[in-house]
């Protein structure tokens, strides 16, 4: 049991308005007893018992316990316990006293007959982790607090006991001389002694007005492990304490050995060094305790490197698992600059200690891992994955096997580790974030949308989350096609992220929301979306775009120019971009009737903008002229079109698909053969046609290119050309009822031709007819399959297909 005294940070021994007591008489003694108490953040009372004697009766038990406050009671028995909970609210309440002994990171866990304490030193230049055991002995009154065993994992210049010795009487307090009743002593190197009970008492009772009771009717008889805590017992003496051998071995070395624990403790490691050198020689019978302060006093000193290698030999040969062994040899090669040496003796270290010590497997681990990094991937892995087995949840191990595991593929064993490390964290933001990766794995590497969706629903119910659970289960839900689902979480991350004070989450979100409303045809509850974004932003861009392109899909035009205008004269993206919002600026202010203003801003599109950009603005360009029965000035328009869309040199072209340039080359050279067609030019108008069908993607799109060529060879009988287009349309994937035609004007052109090729002219003729939807179109096919037959000489055949 630890307690906290004068200059502490408080609160150490808060005051309690209400002790709580339950009364009973027996004879004439009464009895005040609390059960379940907890009156301090680091201290719980299980059971506190006192005698008032001496009562007369009759005795007014309705005057209640306080009637006692001013009399003389005595401790009849106690029980106090501290768990992990009381610990880590002891250790933050203690953090400004740790640190300035140079301690961080400070964990007490309790063990079955012990502390078990960690933390990260910083001595000088150095850095490194410390883990002690500290063994809690039962000395009558109070209770001894002695550190059994201190290792360093890394180079400190300060031997460990004596970092161990810091801090422990930083957690406890302790002084050379008490300074209230119970206060914790130093009594020597890592041996602190505290009277718990008297320092209870004293803290709990005069500040609530109660006569100080007297404890010296009981003494503590045991401390032992109950439920994850571990528990004082008080009762009266003679009852038998519990015994500890190895604490009282531990005892019988520091008395043995004073005068060295004293120099040692006092700076002076020359002379607890020698001291120590001179009791390893006279094979004294606790050689243990000689060896693990020799190793940690030589391993700290650089001029004493050499001897601490030999020493940790020879301990090795007489105890080949001696922990204090290979933390001494791994502090010298670390500080040698042997990372591979040193990283090996920690990995040696973490298997042995795992079976008696877990904090100092961890920590070696740890540090192992850290030490083969890049070089051994492979063993650092198996390092980490020894933390995760032993502390299940340990961030530094987890997070590098999340890593390593997502790197080399062992997406299930990363699962498994997620799942684990979830169940295992009480923090709700760590909780909510692996949740999250958790889900992202299974989208990304797992292609499970519902797993992911369970795992981010399970998020969404964090108090701490903010939004970010909404948006993956929007993402799961888009992942598996539920696209209405992801637009309702996307509504709710946006209110989520609007309450956190996230505007940019909160536009974000809805601008997600709009996009999909618009790419479903909703373009009503897009504009709805777009609407709310730009309350919380009215400048954002990709809102005021969105907004505007919904109106058009609405046909409110007018409302759209409002938006584009907009864009144009106020936003701060580059100006290839500003073009486009002029091009579709443009686009609005044409539909509406505001012509001049529109050639103006499509005009200057023409200049600013990137190639497709351009390319469309000159296309716009031509479509006006052709309405203004200019055919010429179009012809020139959509020249410069072709000329745009050629244009490689462009800042965005790498940004542009070719599929988009494509089709915009396409449509302009087919819109250019049209107006050339018109004028007659059907040379010319030929060319563009035969580009615009090498390069449409769409197969509708080359059709018409394909027909109008065809079209073309008529006109010009060109007998040639039109067989030549007729088989590039039929080359085409398209519906029967589409080519019937076609295969019949092959045919015939065949037939009259005299083409040789007799069997292909009857598969088109046969494909006619099994096309064909009325009589008129069977007759056709007929009488051209009369034909057929008759020009090769069947005048049976031909007599049966008129029949």
């Amino acid at each position: 049991m630890t307690t906290a005294g004068r200059g502490s940070p408080e609160p150490d021994w808060p005051p309690e308005p209400d002790l709580g007591f339950s009364f009973r008489l027996a004879n004439d003694t009464g009895r005040l007893t609390i059960e379940d108490g907890q009156f301090f953040d680091w201290l719980d009372i299980d059971r506190l018992e006192l005698e008032v004697p001496g009562l007369e009766p009759p005795v007014d038990l309705a005057a209640g316990p306080e009637r006692f406050q001013s009399r003389r009671t005595r401790v009849a028995n106690a029980a106090l316990s501290i768990g992990q909970r009381q610990l880590d609210r002891l250790v933050a309440t203690l953090a400004p006293r740790l640190v300035a002994v140079g301690a961080d990171r400070v964990a007490l866990r309790p063990a079955a007959d012990h502390l078990s304490v960690s933390a990260r030193f910083r001595d000088g230049h150095h850095l490194a982790d410390l883990v002690a055991t500290v063994r809690i002995l039962p000395r009558g009154g109070p209770l001894a607090l002695v550190i059994d065993r201190a290792l360093v994992f890394g180079f400190l210049p300060t031997p460990p006991p004596v970092l161990a010795h810091r801090l422990l009487t930083a957690m406890t307090g302790a002084t050379e001389t008490p300074h209230y009743p119970g206060a914790p002593v130093v009594r020597g190197l890592g041996l602190v002694e505290v009277d718990t009970l008297s320092a209870l008492l004293w803290h709990l009772f005069p500040p609530r007005g109660w006569r100080l009771p007297d404890p010296r009717n009981v003494e503590l008889i045991a401390v032992r492990p109950d439920r994850g805590k571990l528990v004082a017992l008080f009762a009266r003496g003679g009852e038998g304490a519990s015994p500890d051998s190895a604490g009282n071995k531990l005892l019988a070395s520091l008395t043995r050995h004073r005068s060295a624990e004293h120099a040692l403790l006092h700076g002076d490691f020359d002379s607890a060094l020698k001291e120590y050198r001179t009791a390893l020689a006279s094979a004294s019978s606790d050689q243990d305790f000689v060896y693990r302060r020799l190793l940690g006093l030589a391993a700290s000193r650089r001029e004493h490197f050499a001897f601490a290698l030999d020493l940790a030999r020879d301990a090795h040969s007489r105890w080949p698992d001696f922990a204090e062994a290979h933390a001494a040899v791994g502090s010298v090669r670390i500080e040698q600059g042997d990372q591979w040496a040193a990283a090996e003796r920690y990995r040696t270290l973490a298997e042995t200690a795992k079976r008696i010590d877990q904090d100092a497997a961890v920590r070696a681990a740890l540090l192992g891992a850290r030490l083969l990094g890049r070089d051994s991937p492979d063993q650092a892995t198996a390092l980490y994955e020894l933390v995760a087995e032993l502390r299940p949840g340990q961030s530094e191990a987890t997070d590098a096997l999340i890593k390593q595991y997502r790197d080399h593929g062992r997406i299930h064993e990363l699962v498994r580790l997620l799942r684990s490390r979830i169940a295992q964290n009480p923090n709700p933001r760590a909780k909510l974030a692996d949740e999250l990766i958790l889900a992202e794995i299974y989208l990304d590497e797992l292609d499970d949308p519902q797993s992911a969706l369970e795992s981010a629903e399970r998020a969404a119910q964090s108090p701490v989350d903010h939004g970010g659970a909404e948006l993956m289960i929007a993402r799961a839900h888009l992942v598996a096609d539920r696209r209405q689902p992801a637009i309702a979480a996307l509504d709710r991350a946006a209110a989520k992220l609007a309450d956190a004070g996230d505007d940019r989450g909160h536009v974000d979100a809805l601008l997600q929301a709009g996009e999909l409303l618009a790419e479903d045809g909703d373009a009503g509850q897009a504009l709805v979306a777009y609407r709310r974004a730009l309350v919380a932003r009215p400048n954002d861009s990709r809102a005021l775009v969105g907004a505007a392109r919904a109106k058009m899909e609405q046909d409110e035009y007018a409302g759209a120019a409002a938006l584009w205008q907009k864009l144009v004269d106020t936003s701060n993206d580059l100006p290839v971009k500003v073009a486009s919002y002029a091009l579709d600026l443009g686009r609005c202010l044409l539909t509406i009737g505001e012509t001049s203003s529109a050639l103006e801003h499509l005009a200057w599109a023409g200049e600013r903008g990137d190639r497709l950009t351009r390319a469309r603005a000159h296309m716009l360009l031509a479509d006006q002229a052709h309405r203004d029965a200019d055919n010429e000035v179009a012809i020139a328009e959509l020249g410069h079109a072709i000329v745009a869309l050629a244009d490689d040199s462009s800042a965005s072209a790498r940004e542009l698909g070719d599929d988009s340039i494509r089709r915009a080359t396409a449509q302009a050279h087919h819109q250019r053969a049209e107006l050339l067609a018109e004028l007659g030019r059907g040379s010319a108008a030929a060319s563009d046609y035969q580009i615009a069908f090498d390069l449409d993607i769409e197969a509708g799109d080359r059709v018409r290119a394909a027909e109008a060529l065809l079209d073309l060879a008529r006109s010009g009988d060109d007998e040639i050309a039109a067989r030549r287009w007729l088989d590039a349309l039929l080359e085409l994937d398209r519906p029967p009822e589409l080519r019937r035609p076609w295969l019949l004007e092959r045919a015939k052109r065949a037939l009259e031709s005299g083409d040789p090729d007799r069997d292909r002219i009857g598969a088109d003729i046969d494909a006619a007819l099994e096309a064909a939807s009325n009589p008129d179109q069977r007759a056709a096919a007929l009488e051209l399959m009369a034909q057929l037959k008759g020009d090769g000489e069947d005048p049976v055949g031909r007599a049966e297909t008129l029949t």
